[in-house]
């Protein structure tokens, strides 16, 4: 083996060890545990009342909260994770610290039935469980591109961040559907105690595994633990930070606006499409987004567009905005005039649109982390989950002053600002090049 300490020798760089996978598996389930548990209150309100004794005024506030409360408390913490991931021997008690508050988060929501709390505490100490699983978001949101670095070889870093990611999706998509299936007090109590269970679980696992893999899977990742520079690896110019500032806001503007806009639709629908499918439509459009993002990764692969992710960003982009318009077009009432489509012809455009937002989000992990390379991938991951979570939180606030038949025109408008944004953005793949030609140095030279 070589001697990585040697300047100017290669760094060994292993293919990645069996248990990236089983990491890759416990990351997921942290991930989906506390996206999961952010939905639990969604799904029947009345239920919800009556299972923590609280006034209908209460638990529409409340509710309110629950659901609000995540942009929130996510903005002042993911630039925390960002810098605490800047370096590699603190992700794993980044993740371990998101893993123990969603853990504590779904234990304290156990407290007002279990104690027998009056109205206003139940309601002090659901906001304070709620708080911690959101102060546990930007860890799970932050870190995907960051697991793939540490434990996936090149040709795999796409897949596993796409994996991890598709979490932000699923999450929430299942949760809906678990709060939907909830019928009974029981039935609620079952899922609370069950989501504890599962907190505690995978924050155990998540304690057993490795800090670190024994040999970095690429030379780009040795190169950063040894605290070396890669001489294949030109430094990221001005032009180039400009096009990763472009890149995230593009990025984070499309989810974010998606994010928020989607959640109108059933209420476009309405007289469109039977009620009983447009109650499962969060669930539908949550897990289109999900095989989007497992899909590019799988296609990013097959057709080798590691080095064509602007290109393939781009399509996605057209994709969205393809299917978005037409929806809006054909949506009845719309202009034009005597324009419209079947409800399962809108239905399939939210879907393909969807499908090809979720497909997006993993290519603006991987394209930053390349055009920001030797800068820690945690650079990505936290300016693009943020800027995503406040243009949600913005368009909270704007969409009710937008007109209801313009939320289309909005949505459109959207996608051909991200695209334009990611024109101008020059590419740049520092880490493949380090993977490529990458040398151990010392600072002074090879």
């Amino acid at each position: 083996m070589v001697d990585a300490s040697s300047p100017g020798l290669p760094v060994p760089a292993g293919r990645g060890q069996p248990v990236r996978w089983l990491v890759l598996t416990v990351m997921f389930w942290l991930g989906l545990t506390q996206t999961m548990a952010w939905m639990t209150f969604t799904g029947n309100p009345d239920i919800f009342r009556s299972y923590y004794r609280v006034s209908k005024g209460s638990s529409e506030m409340i509710q309110d909260w629950l659901l609000n409360a995540g942009p929130i408390t996510y903005l002042p913490m993911a630039p925390l994770v960002a810098g605490l991931t800047n370096r590699i021997d603190r992700v794993w008690s980044t993740v371990l610290a998101g893993a123990a508050l969603t853990a504590a988060g779904t234990i304290v929501r156990l407290l007002p039935s279990a104690v027998g709390m009056s109205e206003s505490t139940s309601i002090t100490v659901l906001a304070i469980g709620q708080a911690l699983n959101g102060f546990a978001g930007p860890m799970n949101a932050v870190t995907p591109p960051i697991i793939a670095a540490i434990w996936f070889p090149p040709e795999e870093r796409t897949l596993a961040t796409s994996i991890v990611f598709s979490i932000q999706a699923a999450g929430p998509a299942l949760g809906f559907l678990l709060a939907l299936l909830v019928t009974t007090q029981h039935h609620f109590t079952v899922l609370l105690v069950g989501e504890a269970i599962l907190g505690v679980t995978v924050t155990l696992a998540w304690m057993a595994l490795p800090k670190l893999p024994r040999i970095p899977p690429s030379i780009s990742q040795g190169l950063r633990g040894a605290g070396a520079v890669a001489a294949a690896s030109t430094p990221v110019t001005r032009r180039q930070w400009v096009s990763f500032a472009c890149l995230m806001t593009a990025g984070g503007l499309l989810n974010g606006v998606f994010q928020g806009w989607s959640n109108t639709i059933p209420t476009q629908l309405e007289g469109v499409l039977p009620g009983a499918l447009l109650k499962w439509f969060s669930f539908i459009a949550g897990m289109a987004c999900v095989i989007g993002s497992l899909t590019v990764a799988v296609v990013t692969r097959v057709f080798k567009l590691e080095c064509k992710l602007k290109l393939t960003l781009l399509c996605t982009i057209s994709l969205q905005f393809a299917g978005f318009t037409l929806f809006t077009v054909l949506l009845p009432g719309s202009p034009p005039a005597g324009v419209s489509a079947s409800g399962l012809v809108l239905m399939f455009l939210i879907v393909l649109g969807s499908v090809a937002n979720g497909a997006m989000s993993p290519l603006v992990y991987e394209l930053g982390a390349e055009i920001s390379y030797p800068s820690s991938e945690g650079l990505s991951g936290g300016v693009f989950s943020w800027l995503l979570n406040a243009f949600a939180l913005v368009l909270l606030v704007v969409l009710p002053l937008v007109p209801s038949t313009m939320d289309g025109q909005l949505m459109a408008a959207t996608c051909l600002l991200g695209a334009g944004l990611v024109a101008v953005v020059q590419e740049r793949y520092g880490r493949q090049e380090a993977d490529r030609d990458g040398v151990l140095m010392d600072g002074k030279g090879p």
